[in-house]
């Protein structure tokens, strides 16, 4: 959590980025739930967008994204 803190407030304060995106196998509750808890908004949801590399099953993708404050 710290270090995605980090590179988040990195990329708004000193590059000045407007826009972070994230992305997360839907199946992945830890990152889903982090991404929510640093205030990321679920913008996409791709179905069978990659596969698990365990077993090579189609799996669903989500976008999240997180916007410069004005």
């Amino acid at each position: 959590t710290e270090a995605a803190h980090a590179l988040t407030t990195f990329a708004f304060n000193e590059l000045k980025a407007k826009r972070v995106e994230a992305s997360s196998d839907s199946q992945n509750e830890k990152s889903i739930a982090l991404l929510n808890k640093l205030g990321f908004a679920q913008e996409g949801h791709l179905r069978n967008a990659t596969t698990c590399p365990a077993n090579g099953e189609l799996r669903d993708l989500l976008v999240f994204a997180k916007t410069s404050p004005p």
